[in-house]
């Protein structure tokens, strides 16, 4: 869950927040944002739903990739550890908040 108010400070000045999260091609998308909180919220749910949180096992926030139709991609220790699996990402809105939830499912 994150606060779409709150990320908005983290976003202000030079140092936007989601230059640190959002690999080159979600960077194009130009969140809002909106956006900005479904991208972070969405990473940390699939990185949960993978079993590892962020920064264990290697994992990054770049690993995980969400396109503009909410398609999860898993890139460099997210794919080893992920695999085929596939991942499927919703969002809902609790206040001011964006709330996401990923599902894993094994296609082995």
């Amino acid at each position: 869950m994150v606060d779409v108010a709150r990320l908005s400070k983290t976003r202000r000045g030079p140092r936007d927040l989601l230059l640190h999260i959002c690999a080159p091609e979600e960077r194009a998308q130009d969140a809002d944002d909106a956006r900005g909180a479904q991208l972070w919220s969405g990473k940390e749910a699939v990185a949960k739903a993978l079993g590892t949180g962020l920064w264990q096992d290697g994992v990054d926030w770049t690993d995980i990739r969400i396109d503009p139709e909410n398609r999860v991609t898993l890139h460099g220790r997210c794919r080893q550890i992920g695999g085929e699996d596939e991942i499927r990402l919703t969002f809902s809105r609790l206040g001011l908040a964006t709330v996401a939830v990923a599902l894993r499912w094994g296609l082995r």
